[in-house]
């Protein structure tokens, strides 16, 4: 298979996430035309949530490949590196700034998700992405192409689909019958815009990512690139909740049921629900095992999250959605397969493979993270070397 014959075929590529806009301008820096379809209505139809790290081995050497690392590094945070881990109560227990976070873990700078996203959808075609057409249904039709048919009633047909579109993927069921199931644990976030400067919240944050553990829950607190704070509330429960149910509750309900969920935390822990001032939004965590079974098919693949959902407890997510995408398009551009399911065929081999230590190392975080131990279990994992409180 050449480059000029994937030149010549129809690619579909659902979902615009990090993901999908990644795997689009990977074949667009080899002068292979897709068409993206996304749901929303536009760039700007929702807010794209907290900030990433990127780490130097998946997602910055994605955007490298893309020809985008000049504009991530201007973009990104060093800074956003350092960490800090308290218990309930607001004690510090380590504090790890940004080049003590480099030492251990190397360079993993932050980004803003939105960030990443203009900058990924900046460098491609004004027209590339097909915003409002929620895809309903992927049909195989003959000779190996595909029916896609969206929202607004669009036909597109496609000699070749990646699927994008997150653990609810139309593109999934073709690909495999294990769904992706509630990981057992949801994140409630919100924003606060103008965080009070020297406040408990602005210090315990300060340029990087504030995590607060005990009796099984989590608040964890991200600086933004334009000074605000993103704060997320984790905890364990049996079954997802309503999911819209709880969106429709208003500020001040979601912060009453917060304040009850924390009560063992100190009140100024939970003196953050009040700060928030922009909606809170439920995000139910879902993930997929370790050592998946993928059926036989045909000129169709899934990358990132409609792949391999899992928790955010580590920051793998985006970084092997990035890493997929680089290497499915060096599959597919590669002269070493003959055909386009050849080359699939030899990218979810590797990806699979190598998922199976990120989604075992997830659960894994996850445990330390909502123990009923609280921290201690985290102590433990980490060490307690570099232990010192603000004062």
């Amino acid at each position: 298979m050449s480059i000029d014959d994937l030149r010549s075929r129809d690619i579909a590529i659902v979902g615009a996430g990090p993901a999908g806009l990644a795997v689009a301008r990977l074949l667009q820096v080899q002068g292979i035309p897709a068409r993206v379809l996304e749901r929303d209505a536009g760039r700007d139809a929702r807010r794209q949530g907290g900030s990433l790290d990127l780490a130097e081995n998946a997602g910055i050497l994605a955007l490298d490949r893309m020809g985008l690392l000049s504009e991530f590094e201007r973009l990104s945070r060093p800074a956003g590196q350092a960490t800090r881990y308290l218990d309930h109560n607001g004690t510090v227990l380590i504090d790890e700034d940004a080049a003590s976070s480099v030492e251990a873990e190397g360079a993993r700078p932050e980004i803003d998700r939105a960030s990443l996203r203009d900058m990924l959808l900046d460098a491609l075609p004004h027209d590339a992405v097909e915003w409002g057409r929620a895809v309903r249904t992927i049909t195989p039709t003959g000779a190996d192409r595909y029916r896609i048919e969206t929202s607004d009633h669009t036909i597109v047909e496609a000699d070749l689909v990646i699927g994008c579109d997150g653990h609810s993927s139309k593109a999934r069921p073709l690909v495999t019958q294990e769904t992706a199931t509630y990981a057992g644990a949801t994140f409630v976030g919100g924003d606060v815009t103008h965080p009070e400067p020297g406040g408990l919240l602005d210090r315990l944050t300060g340029t990087g990512t504030m995590f607060a553990l005990g009796h099984a829950k989590v608040i964890m607190a991200q600086r933004h690139g334009d000074g605000s704070i993103r704060v997320y509330y984790a905890f364990t429960s049996d079954t997802a909740p309503a999911r819209d149910e709880d969106m429709a509750a208003s500020q001040v309900e979601v912060a009453d049921r917060l304040d009850t969920t924390f009560s063992d935390f100190s009140p100024d822990m939970r003196s953050f629900f009040g700060q928030i001032d922009r909606d809170f939004g439920w995000w139910p965590l879902y993930g997929v095992p370790a050592e998946q079974r993928w059926n036989e098919h045909h000129r169709l693949t899934l990358v990132g999250d409609a792949a391999h959902i899992m928790p955010p407890f580590t920051g793998q997510g985006v970084n092997m959605a990035l890493l997929d995408a680089v290497e499915l398009v060096n599959a597919l551009t590669s002269d070493q397969y003959p055909t386009i399911d050849a080359a699939i065929r030899a990218y979810e081999s590797t990806m699979l493979r190598r998922m199976r230590t990120a989604i075992e190392e997830t659960q894994q975080a996850q445990a330390v993270f909502l123990s009923p131990r609280g921290p201690e279990q985290l102590l433990d994992a980490l060490g307690e070397q570099g232990r010192r409180e603000i004062s």
